[in-house]
Protein backbone atom coordinates (compact mmCIF):
# COMPACT_ATOMS: atom_id res chain seq x y z
CA UNK A 1 0.00 0.00 0.00
CA UNK A 2 1.30 3.41 -0.74
CA UNK A 3 1.61 6.41 1.80
CA UNK A 4 -0.90 8.99 2.25
CA UNK A 5 -1.04 10.93 -1.32
CA UNK A 6 -0.16 14.96 -0.86
CA UNK A 7 -2.44 16.14 -3.17
CA UNK A 8 -4.87 14.32 -6.85
CA UNK A 9 -1.79 13.91 -9.00
CA UNK A 10 -0.38 11.85 -6.66
CA UNK A 11 -3.18 9.81 -6.69
CA UNK A 12 -4.12 10.28 -10.10
CA UNK A 13 -0.63 9.30 -11.49
CA UNK A 14 -0.35 6.19 -8.58
CA UNK A 15 -3.77 4.75 -10.24
CA UNK A 16 -3.15 5.35 -13.79
CA UNK A 17 0.55 2.93 -13.14
CA UNK A 18 -1.27 0.57 -10.89
CA UNK A 19 -5.15 -0.20 -12.36
CA UNK A 20 -3.76 -2.88 -14.45
CA UNK A 21 -2.52 -5.09 -11.39
CA UNK A 22 -5.56 -3.95 -9.38
CA UNK A 23 -8.13 -5.33 -12.04
CA UNK A 24 -5.79 -8.29 -11.64
CA UNK A 25 -6.64 -8.21 -8.04
CA UNK A 26 -10.16 -8.18 -8.68
CA UNK A 27 -10.02 -11.86 -10.57
CA UNK A 28 -7.92 -13.18 -8.25
CA UNK A 29 -9.61 -12.53 -5.49
CA UNK A 30 -12.94 -13.74 -7.18
CA UNK A 31 -11.09 -16.91 -8.45
CA UNK A 32 -9.51 -17.77 -4.78
CA UNK A 33 -12.65 -16.92 -2.76
CA UNK A 34 -12.63 -14.27 -1.60
CA UNK A 35 -15.98 -12.66 -2.94
CA UNK A 36 -16.42 -9.89 -0.38
CA UNK A 37 -12.71 -8.52 -1.22
CA UNK A 38 -13.47 -8.76 -5.08
CA UNK A 39 -16.77 -6.62 -4.86
CA UNK A 40 -15.20 -4.13 -3.01
CA UNK A 41 -12.47 -3.19 -5.28
CA UNK A 42 -14.98 -3.60 -8.03
CA UNK A 43 -16.90 -0.50 -6.41
CA UNK A 44 -13.73 1.24 -5.77
CA UNK A 45 -12.22 0.95 -9.18
CA UNK A 46 -15.82 1.76 -11.16
CA UNK A 47 -15.40 5.61 -11.42
CA UNK A 48 -11.81 5.43 -11.68
CA UNK A 49 -11.75 3.33 -14.82
CA UNK A 50 -14.97 5.28 -16.03
CA UNK A 51 -13.33 8.59 -16.15
CA UNK A 52 -10.39 6.94 -18.25
CA UNK A 53 -12.85 5.73 -20.36
CA UNK A 54 -11.28 1.62 -19.81
CA UNK A 55 -15.22 0.50 -20.45
CA UNK A 56 -13.90 -3.27 -21.38
CA UNK A 57 -11.93 -3.96 -18.52
CA UNK A 58 -15.17 -2.00 -16.33
CA UNK A 59 -17.87 -4.29 -17.69
CA UNK A 60 -15.20 -7.52 -17.30
CA UNK A 61 -14.49 -6.72 -13.36
CA UNK A 62 -18.50 -5.94 -13.26
CA UNK A 63 -19.36 -9.51 -14.04
CA UNK A 64 -16.94 -10.66 -11.71
CA UNK A 65 -18.32 -8.23 -8.79
CA UNK A 66 -22.25 -9.66 -9.79
CA UNK A 67 -20.87 -12.94 -9.53
CA UNK A 68 -19.45 -12.53 -6.53
CA UNK A 69 -22.52 -10.78 -5.32
CA UNK A 70 -24.89 -13.52 -5.91
CA UNK A 71 -22.52 -16.40 -4.47
CA UNK A 72 -22.96 -14.03 -1.26
CA UNK A 73 -26.85 -14.31 -1.70
CA UNK A 74 -26.61 -10.32 -0.79
CA UNK A 75 -29.05 -8.57 -3.43
CA UNK A 76 -28.06 -4.92 -2.91
CA UNK A 77 -24.88 -5.78 -4.11
CA UNK A 78 -26.04 -8.04 -6.84
CA UNK A 79 -28.15 -4.58 -7.56
CA UNK A 80 -25.24 -1.92 -7.18
CA UNK A 81 -23.53 -4.00 -9.90
CA UNK A 82 -26.05 -4.61 -12.81
CA UNK A 83 -26.18 -0.71 -11.99
CA UNK A 84 -22.97 -0.28 -13.10
CA UNK A 85 -22.89 -2.63 -15.87
CA UNK A 86 -26.20 -0.61 -17.50
CA UNK A 87 -24.23 2.17 -16.64
CA UNK A 88 -21.52 1.15 -19.20
CA UNK A 89 -23.04 -0.82 -21.58
CA UNK A 90 -23.69 2.22 -23.91
CA UNK A 91 -20.40 2.99 -24.20
CA UNK A 92 -19.71 0.24 -26.01
CA UNK A 93 -22.89 0.66 -28.18
CA UNK A 94 -24.61 -2.36 -26.25
CA UNK A 95 -27.62 -0.44 -25.55
CA UNK A 96 -30.81 -3.15 -24.97
CA UNK A 97 -28.01 -5.03 -22.44
CA UNK A 98 -27.82 -2.08 -20.49
CA UNK A 99 -31.80 -1.03 -20.30
CA UNK A 100 -32.26 -4.96 -19.22
CA UNK A 101 -29.34 -4.41 -16.56
CA UNK A 102 -30.48 -1.10 -15.45
CA UNK A 103 -33.91 -2.61 -15.64
CA UNK A 104 -33.18 -5.79 -13.34
CA UNK A 105 -31.13 -3.57 -10.77
CA UNK A 106 -34.48 -1.07 -10.12
CA UNK A 107 -36.64 -4.05 -9.97
CA UNK A 108 -34.11 -4.90 -7.10
CA UNK A 109 -34.00 -2.06 -5.00
CA UNK A 110 -37.90 -1.56 -5.32
CA UNK A 111 -37.92 -4.87 -3.16
CA UNK A 112 -35.04 -4.04 -1.06
CA UNK A 113 -36.50 -0.44 -0.10
CA UNK A 114 -32.97 0.96 -1.46
CA UNK A 115 -34.69 4.62 -2.67
CA UNK A 116 -31.18 5.82 -3.50
CA UNK A 117 -30.20 2.81 -5.08
CA UNK A 118 -33.03 3.20 -7.11
CA UNK A 119 -32.65 6.48 -8.15
CA UNK A 120 -28.95 5.87 -9.16
CA UNK A 121 -30.37 3.12 -11.16
CA UNK A 122 -33.44 4.85 -12.80
CA UNK A 123 -30.34 7.04 -13.88
CA UNK A 124 -28.48 4.73 -15.87
CA UNK A 125 -31.96 3.60 -17.39
CA UNK A 126 -32.74 7.06 -18.36
CA UNK A 127 -29.01 6.88 -20.23
CA UNK A 128 -29.11 3.65 -22.05
CA UNK A 129 -32.52 5.08 -23.62
CA UNK A 130 -31.55 7.97 -24.30
CA UNK A 131 -28.56 7.22 -26.11
CA UNK A 132 -30.69 3.93 -28.21
CA UNK A 133 -32.54 6.28 -29.24
CA UNK A 134 -35.83 6.63 -27.06
CA UNK A 135 -35.52 10.24 -25.48
CA UNK A 136 -39.21 10.29 -24.88
CA UNK A 137 -38.63 7.16 -22.59
CA UNK A 138 -35.21 8.73 -20.73
CA UNK A 139 -37.21 12.20 -19.60
CA UNK A 140 -39.76 10.09 -17.78
CA UNK A 141 -36.62 8.24 -16.25
CA UNK A 142 -34.34 11.12 -15.34
CA UNK A 143 -38.00 12.98 -13.76
CA UNK A 144 -38.29 9.95 -11.35
CA UNK A 145 -34.67 9.96 -10.54
CA UNK A 146 -34.48 13.63 -10.11
CA UNK A 147 -37.91 12.80 -7.58
CA UNK A 148 -36.22 10.63 -5.55
CA UNK A 149 -32.92 12.46 -5.12
CA UNK A 150 -35.15 15.98 -3.86
CA UNK A 151 -37.16 13.75 -1.46
CA UNK A 152 -33.72 12.44 -0.13
CA UNK A 153 -32.67 15.84 0.08
CA UNK A 154 -29.28 14.33 -1.97
CA UNK A 155 -28.75 17.51 -4.19
CA UNK A 156 -25.32 16.48 -5.27
CA UNK A 157 -27.25 13.26 -6.82
CA UNK A 158 -29.97 15.47 -8.01
CA UNK A 159 -27.80 17.71 -9.40
CA UNK A 160 -26.17 14.70 -11.50
CA UNK A 161 -29.83 13.10 -12.88
CA UNK A 162 -31.06 16.59 -13.70
CA UNK A 163 -27.92 17.56 -16.58
CA UNK A 164 -29.16 14.10 -17.89
CA UNK A 165 -32.80 15.32 -18.08
CA UNK A 166 -31.62 18.49 -19.05
CA UNK A 167 -30.14 16.22 -22.17
CA UNK A 168 -33.18 14.36 -22.67
CA UNK A 169 -35.36 17.32 -23.14
CA UNK A 170 -32.79 19.03 -25.25
CA UNK A 171 -33.32 15.73 -27.55
CA UNK A 172 -36.91 16.19 -27.92
CA UNK A 173 -36.72 19.93 -28.77
CA UNK A 174 -37.62 21.37 -25.46
CA UNK A 175 -34.89 23.83 -25.02
CA UNK A 176 -36.33 26.40 -22.81
CA UNK A 177 -36.94 23.83 -19.94
CA UNK A 178 -33.47 22.31 -20.72
CA UNK A 179 -31.84 25.14 -20.30
CA UNK A 180 -33.48 26.17 -16.67
CA UNK A 181 -32.70 22.61 -15.69
CA UNK A 182 -28.83 22.78 -16.76
CA UNK A 183 -28.44 26.12 -14.62
CA UNK A 184 -30.14 24.56 -12.01
CA UNK A 185 -27.70 21.84 -12.06
CA UNK A 186 -24.93 24.17 -12.28
CA UNK A 187 -25.76 26.14 -9.23
CA UNK A 188 -26.02 23.00 -7.02
CA UNK A 189 -22.25 22.04 -7.93
CA UNK A 190 -21.43 25.39 -7.54
CA UNK A 191 -22.48 24.96 -3.93
CA UNK A 192 -20.81 22.03 -3.71
CA UNK A 193 -17.64 22.71 -4.79
CA UNK A 194 -17.79 20.11 -7.99
CA UNK A 195 -16.06 22.12 -10.50
CA UNK A 196 -15.57 18.87 -12.55
CA UNK A 197 -19.37 18.59 -12.77
CA UNK A 198 -20.34 22.30 -13.23
CA UNK A 199 -17.78 21.80 -16.28
CA UNK A 200 -20.46 18.66 -17.78
CA UNK A 201 -23.44 21.02 -16.78
CA UNK A 202 -21.79 23.94 -18.77
CA UNK A 203 -20.49 21.83 -21.98
CA UNK A 204 -23.78 19.96 -22.00
CA UNK A 205 -25.38 23.73 -21.93
CA UNK A 206 -23.10 25.30 -24.15
CA UNK A 207 -24.08 22.55 -26.94
CA UNK A 208 -27.62 23.43 -26.74
CA UNK A 209 -27.20 27.14 -27.03
CA UNK A 210 -25.18 26.42 -30.43
CA UNK A 211 -27.77 24.36 -31.57
CA UNK A 212 -30.50 27.28 -30.59
CA UNK A 213 -27.93 29.41 -32.65
CA UNK A 214 -27.15 31.72 -29.35
CA UNK A 215 -23.45 31.45 -30.16
CA UNK A 216 -21.77 34.17 -27.92
CA UNK A 217 -23.88 32.41 -24.56
CA UNK A 218 -21.97 29.43 -26.42
CA UNK A 219 -18.37 30.84 -26.08
CA UNK A 220 -19.23 32.10 -22.12
CA UNK A 221 -20.83 28.72 -21.23
CA UNK A 222 -17.85 26.60 -23.11
CA UNK A 223 -15.25 28.69 -22.23
CA UNK A 224 -15.84 28.46 -18.31
CA UNK A 225 -16.08 24.96 -18.89
CA UNK A 226 -12.99 24.78 -20.28
CA UNK A 227 -11.30 26.92 -17.16
CA UNK A 228 -12.89 23.82 -15.10
CA UNK A 229 -11.91 21.20 -16.91
CA UNK A 230 -8.40 22.56 -16.75
CA UNK A 231 -8.67 22.91 -12.80
CA UNK A 232 -9.79 19.32 -12.52
CA UNK A 233 -7.26 17.75 -14.85
CA UNK A 234 -9.64 16.38 -17.10
CA UNK A 235 -8.09 16.35 -21.00
CA UNK A 236 -10.56 14.99 -22.34
CA UNK A 237 -13.45 16.91 -21.44
CA UNK A 238 -11.66 20.13 -22.15
CA UNK A 239 -10.90 18.62 -25.76
CA UNK A 240 -15.10 18.28 -25.92
CA UNK A 241 -16.08 22.01 -24.64
CA UNK A 242 -13.22 23.31 -27.10
CA UNK A 243 -14.90 21.62 -30.27
CA UNK A 244 -17.92 23.28 -29.54
CA UNK A 245 -15.84 26.51 -28.54
CA UNK A 246 -14.54 26.12 -31.92
CA UNK A 247 -17.83 25.56 -33.57
CA UNK A 248 -19.55 29.01 -32.20
CA UNK A 249 -16.67 31.38 -33.10
CA UNK A 250 -17.00 29.21 -36.72
CA UNK A 251 -20.54 30.45 -37.00
CA UNK A 252 -19.70 33.94 -36.31
CA UNK A 253 -17.23 33.87 -38.46
CA UNK A 254 -14.60 34.33 -36.08
CA UNK A 255 -12.75 31.49 -38.54
CA UNK A 256 -8.94 32.44 -37.27
CA UNK A 257 -10.20 31.94 -33.96
CA UNK A 258 -11.98 28.82 -34.42
CA UNK A 259 -9.05 27.47 -36.22
CA UNK A 260 -6.65 27.92 -33.23
CA UNK A 261 -9.65 26.85 -30.41
CA UNK A 262 -9.44 23.33 -32.64
CA UNK A 263 -5.72 23.03 -32.84
CA UNK A 264 -6.00 22.93 -29.08
CA UNK A 265 -9.12 20.45 -28.99
CA UNK A 266 -6.74 18.08 -31.03
CA UNK A 267 -4.70 18.17 -28.57
CA UNK A 268 -6.51 17.27 -26.14
CA UNK A 269 -8.04 13.96 -28.33
CA UNK A 270 -4.46 12.65 -28.94
CA UNK A 271 -3.51 12.83 -25.49
CA UNK A 272 -6.15 10.92 -24.53
CA UNK A 273 -6.61 8.34 -27.04
CA UNK A 274 -10.17 9.51 -28.32
CA UNK A 275 -9.19 8.64 -32.05
CA UNK A 276 -12.36 9.26 -33.34
CA UNK A 277 -12.91 12.61 -31.96
CA UNK A 278 -9.53 13.35 -33.09
CA UNK A 279 -10.03 13.19 -36.77
CA UNK A 280 -13.78 14.80 -36.35
CA UNK A 281 -11.44 17.58 -34.68
CA UNK A 282 -9.03 17.40 -37.49
CA UNK A 283 -11.43 17.77 -40.28
CA UNK A 284 -13.00 21.00 -38.61
CA UNK A 285 -9.29 22.16 -38.18
CA UNK A 286 -8.27 21.36 -42.02
CA UNK A 287 -11.57 23.20 -43.41
CA UNK A 288 -10.96 26.34 -40.97
CA UNK A 289 -7.37 26.40 -42.91
CA UNK A 290 -8.42 26.18 -45.77
CA UNK A 291 -11.30 29.07 -45.23
CA UNK A 292 -8.18 31.48 -44.40
CA UNK A 293 -6.17 30.59 -47.37
CA UNK A 294 -3.73 28.26 -45.18
CA UNK A 295 -4.07 25.07 -47.59
CA UNK A 296 -0.37 24.00 -47.21
CA UNK A 297 -1.54 23.69 -43.43
CA UNK A 298 -4.35 22.11 -44.11
CA UNK A 299 -2.91 19.01 -46.16
CA UNK A 300 -1.28 17.19 -43.31
CA UNK A 301 -4.42 17.58 -41.16
CA UNK A 302 -6.44 16.02 -43.53
CA UNK A 303 -3.97 13.77 -44.37
CA UNK A 304 -4.03 12.22 -40.42
CA UNK A 305 -7.78 12.56 -40.25
CA UNK A 306 -8.28 9.91 -43.04
CA UNK A 307 -5.50 8.15 -41.63
CA UNK A 308 -7.14 7.94 -38.60
CA UNK A 309 -10.38 6.83 -40.24
CA UNK A 310 -8.72 4.65 -42.13
CA UNK A 311 -7.15 3.19 -38.89
CA UNK A 312 -10.24 2.58 -37.12
CA UNK A 313 -12.84 1.45 -39.85
CA UNK A 314 -14.52 4.44 -40.46
CA UNK A 315 -14.46 4.48 -44.04
CA UNK A 316 -17.45 7.19 -44.54
CA UNK A 317 -15.15 9.56 -42.14
CA UNK A 318 -12.08 8.86 -44.29
CA UNK A 319 -13.82 9.40 -47.44
CA UNK A 320 -15.12 12.78 -46.17
CA UNK A 321 -10.96 13.58 -45.16
CA UNK A 322 -10.28 12.65 -48.40
CA UNK A 323 -12.57 14.67 -50.60
CA UNK A 324 -11.31 18.10 -48.29
CA UNK A 325 -7.44 16.66 -48.74
CA UNK A 326 -8.02 16.83 -52.96
CA UNK A 327 -9.50 20.69 -52.71
CA UNK A 328 -6.71 21.91 -49.97
CA UNK A 329 -3.99 20.43 -52.70
CA UNK A 330 -5.98 22.17 -55.37
CA UNK A 331 -6.07 24.96 -53.79
CA UNK A 332 -2.80 25.53 -52.51
CA UNK A 333 -1.46 24.81 -55.78
CA UNK A 334 -2.34 28.18 -56.73
CA UNK A 335 -1.70 29.62 -53.31
CA UNK A 336 2.25 28.85 -53.83
CA UNK A 337 2.10 31.61 -56.64
CA UNK A 338 0.71 34.59 -54.62
CA UNK A 339 3.28 36.85 -53.31
CA UNK A 340 3.56 36.56 -49.31
CA UNK A 341 2.49 40.36 -48.66
CA UNK A 342 -0.71 39.43 -50.80
CA UNK A 343 -1.45 36.15 -49.10
CA UNK A 344 -0.86 37.20 -45.22
CA UNK A 345 -3.06 40.31 -46.65
CA UNK A 346 -6.18 37.82 -48.46
CA UNK A 347 -5.90 34.85 -45.03
CA UNK A 348 -5.82 38.26 -42.34
CA UNK A 349 -3.32 36.92 -39.32
CA UNK A 350 -3.34 33.64 -37.49
CA UNK A 351 -4.46 33.77 -34.24
CA UNK A 352 -2.24 31.32 -31.63
CA UNK A 353 -4.34 29.38 -28.78
CA UNK A 354 -2.11 31.32 -26.26
CA UNK A 355 -3.55 34.55 -27.16
CA UNK A 356 -7.65 33.11 -27.36
CA UNK A 357 -6.97 31.42 -23.87
CA UNK A 358 -5.84 34.79 -22.35
CA UNK A 359 -8.91 36.25 -23.86
CA UNK A 360 -11.77 33.95 -23.19
CA UNK A 361 -9.88 32.17 -19.83
CA UNK A 362 -8.47 34.67 -18.07
CA UNK A 363 -11.29 35.98 -16.18
CA UNK A 364 -13.20 33.53 -13.93
CA UNK A 365 -16.40 34.30 -14.71
CA UNK A 366 -17.98 32.03 -11.98
CA UNK A 367 -19.95 34.74 -10.03
CA UNK A 368 -21.28 36.51 -13.75
CA UNK A 369 -24.60 35.81 -15.17
CA UNK A 370 -23.00 34.64 -18.78
CA UNK A 371 -25.99 35.58 -20.07
CA UNK A 372 -27.34 31.64 -19.14
CA UNK A 373 -30.26 32.35 -17.47
CA UNK A 374 -33.44 32.58 -19.26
Amino acid sequence: MPGDFTNQDEAAAWLDAQWPNLVAAVLMAADTGRDQMAFDLVEALAQYLSKRRHYDEKLEIAAVGLDAARRLGDQRREGQMLTIQGGTWPYVGRFDEAVIACGKAVEIFQTTGDRNFEAQALGNLGSALAQGGHPEEAVTEFRNAVAIFQDLGDHRAKAVALVDLGNALAAVSQASEAMAVYDEARGIFQITGERGREAWALKCLSNLLVREGQFEEAIGASGLAVQRYEETYNRYGQGNALELMGVAEWRIHRVAVAVAIWEEAAACFAETGDRQNEAAVLVKLGRGLSWVLRDPEAIPVFERAADIYRETGDREGENLALVRLRLARKSARWQRWLPQPVMRLLSGPPVSWSTVRDQVLGTDRSQHDLGLRR
